[in-house]
């Protein structure tokens, strides 16, 4: 058993002497280079809006470990000789204090190009990759025209040298828009990596216009498939490829270290027809040509997602009508009630039809609102903070709700950012990491549980691979941009989504036991101020399943022992079933 100890903790008050704003004055010298030191009361951020070249200072950050902080994130170089201050870690570079010329509008490790669109006015000053700098509580336009990639530019390259025979892409739009199903099926056919398991795989374009594909891999269920429901994995990030979960979670092939494949003893395709999609678009293999294909909310990607998935059933018309699910993890919490709600809404008015039957979440951001506010007693009650942190955590949380209710929504992204996600809007040690010692919220007992090993990443970026599934010489991206056209909606709920489908459709709501980032207490808080027609029945119900008898939907909230935020064979997979969770609530 591993324990925590700490001699001694810093108050809040006492650590506002240490903090001073700026020292300038004093300097050292190194070489032909002088170095100032800076040390601000909270945490610098700087303006980009019409302020320019000042530091301000952020109300939220306030590390238990000040030194460490100051050490690490806020440690600028000055140059003497042309007046500006130069991060150490990505190269920024603006005027501090002189009347001159502001730095155009390049990252100088990025590339990014001074208009992303003709005839507009490009946003100051302003990095998407690496988000190091913000000025809270200003209104501002952060993403909607500059993006930060191989290449900033109106078309997108989605193309790379390829070592070794690795065929071409294969789109299947064009063969299904022309009726050849036949032709379609036979050429997105996998050969198998292992003999007997038999597979379809390529890219379907979801949007002309910007020229906007989605790869999916889709594996038919070995008990008699034209029969058997139809299963959607989604991941989460957002900007998590699909992969993830087939290959270390519930798909028929395991990576080993050589790089071969082996076969997963439980694989959900013994019993569903299994489809993985890399969603949204600019996620893993699915991509887009243009700047404007990428999602900035999940209104959006419910909407290419559909209609990925209409073409798919046109191109499998044996399992057209067969019962449908949607699946996934994490922020895929809200792909799939975006998902069933488009499926939903295109139901109630289009003639084609699918037949939704119900929704599995597992450990998923649904509704930050509701759950933002539950962090600091999971993690007191775990013993992973003391009294005095978990005052500064529950302060820190309210902030960021409150942020959400006022609907600022790149304010909350970045509250939520600094206190414990982090994501690339805040690439530093957050406070949950500073308060813990904990590296991952994903497993508070095995730190190494969601690994993704640079094996398992080699061979998904192989020749072999890449010729077997049809994806040729595209670029497998790792969603940083996805992530970052996201910003605006990464705290937003989708809980009127789920109020709407609740009274239609089954829902399963599964958690890890050990995960933190989405912990049970987390989903239960905001499944119980959910509200829909049997919400009286399931507050007061003591068993985790609540039957709607005016409809057909129905809630389940179930929790898996010794499971974290990734769905581990050890706990979620049964040898007579697919899964004991999600799955198995709809048997």
């Amino acid at each position: 058993m591993m324990f925590k100890m700490r001699c001694f903790t810093v108050s809040e008050t006492k650590i506002e002497s240490v903090w001073v704003f700026l020292l300038l004055g004093i300097t050292i010298v190194s070489g032909n280079a002088s170095v100032s030191r800076v040390y601000q009361r909270k945490t610098v951020v700087y303006s980009l809006g019409t302020v320019r070249n000042q530091l301000f200072t952020a109300q939220y950050i306030q590390e238990s470990s000040v030194n460490r902080l100051m050490e690490r994130n806020t440690v600028l170089n000055f140059s003497e000789r042309d007046g500006t201050y130069k991060h150490p870690l990505f190269n920024i570079s603006e005027s501090i204090g002189t009347k001159q010329k502001p730095v155009e509008n390049v990252w100088t490790n990025q590339k990014l190009v001074e208009n992303v669109r003709t005839n507009q006015k490009p946003v100051e000053n302003l990095g998407a990759r690496e988000k190091t700098v913000e000025h809270l509580g200003v209104q501002q336009n952060t993403l909607e025209n500059v993006v930060a990639h191989e290449k900033i530019v109106e078309n997108i390259r989605v193309y790379q040298k390829q070592a070794g025979n690795v065929g071409a892409p294969l789109f299947l739009t064009p063969y299904i828009e022309k009726g050849l199903i036949r032709e379609a099926q036979q050429l997105s056919k996998v050969k198998p990596f292992v003999k007997g398991i038999t597979s379809y795989a390529g890219l379907i374009t979801v949007n002309k216009k910007y020229d906007s594909n989605l790869f999916f891999w889709f594996f038919p269920s070995k008990t008699n498939w034209t029969n058997s429901p139809i299963t959607v994995w989604l991941q989460g990030g957002p900007g998590g490829s699909s992969l993830y979960g087939l290959f270390k979670e519930n798909g028929p092939y395991i990576v080993e270290k050589d790089q071969k494949l082996k076969l997963r003893k439980y694989s959900w395709h013994r019993k569903c027809n299994m489809i993985y999609i890399d969603s949204p678009v600019g996620t893993g293999y699915s991509f887009t040509k243009n700047q404007h294909g990428y999602a900035r909310n999940q209104t959006r990607i419910g909407e290419d997602l559909y209609q990925a998935i209409k073409q798919f059933l046109t191109m499998f018309p044996q399992i057209q009508s067969n019962p449908f699910y949607i699946t996934g993890e994490s922020y895929a919490g809200k792909f799939i009630p975006a998902l069933g709600y488009s499926i939903h809404t295109h139901n109630a008015h289009s003639s084609f039809k699918i037949n939704l039957q119900g929704l599995l979440i597992g450990n998923g951001l649904t509704d930050p609102e509701n759950m933002i506010p539950l962090y600091a007693d999971v993690l007191y009650g775990l013993g992973f903070i003391d009294y005095n942190q978990r005052k500064i955590f529950q302060q820190r949380q309210e902030d960021t709700v409150q942020a959400i209710r006022k609907k600022d929504w790149e304010t909350a992204t970045l509250l939520y950012s600094q206190l414990i996600i982090g994501y690339s809007f805040f690439p530093y040690p957050t406070f949950y990491t500073n308060s813990t010692g904990l590296t991952t919220y994903y497993n508070y007992v095995n730190e190494n549980s969601a690994k993704w090993y640079d094996y398992e990443n080699n061979f998904v970026i192989s020749s072999k691979f890449r010729r077997h599934v049809h994806v040729g010489n595209l670029m497998r991206d790792r969603g940083d941009l996805t992530e970052k056209f996201m910003k605006h909606a990464i705290a937003k709920s989708v809980i009127n989504w789920v109020k709407e489908l609740i009274d239609h459709y089954k829902k399963t709501f599964f958690n890890g036991q050990l995960d933190i980032i989405c912990a049970y207490p987390l989903t239960v808080n905001f499944l119980r101020k959910l509200e829909w027609s049997g919400a009286g029945k399931y507050r007061g119900n003591s068993k985790k399943t609540v039957e709607n008898r005016r409809g057909a939907g129905r809630i389940c909230e179930e929790l898996g022992k010794f499971g974290g935020h990734y769905g581990e064979e050890f706990w979620a997979y049964g040898p007579d079933r697919p899964t004991q969770m999600g799955l198995s609530s709809f048997q």
